[in-house]
């Protein structure tokens, strides 16, 4: 089975044809949890889940397209998440999210 890179996991990326988004949860009313059928650049087809912050345009994956995907929000916190910049997620009440740090002017 083909492994792809990890820092390629942007289902935007004009490499993957996206062919159907599906609604598996409503999170809060701005985000949701997604199924998403891609085509990778050698015709194969995955289902993805993606957590998608609508008002933000921020979504994620999970780190492995080729693995089982979660299909409820319980199962999100059992998955390694992965933004669709290619930064490692963390989760925050469940959710994956970005803990960016900044430096304290002094």
């Amino acid at each position: 089975m083909k492994s792809y890179d990890r820092h390629s996991h942007n289902p935007h990326n004009h490499n993957y044809e996206i062919t159907a988004k599906d609604c598996l949860a409503s999170l809060d009313g701005q985000s949701s949890l997604e199924a998403w059928t891609i085509t990778t650049p050698d015709g194969v087809d995955l289902v993805i889940s993606v957590v998608m912050y609508h008002k933000d345009g921020v979504g994620f994956s999970t780190t492995d397209w080729q693995g089982w995907q979660p299909q409820t929000v319980d199962e999100i916190r059992d998955y390694d998440w992965i933004s669709f910049d290619g930064y490692s997620a963390v989760l925050l009440s469940g959710l994956p999210t970005l803990f960016v740090l900044t430096s304290n002017p002094a």
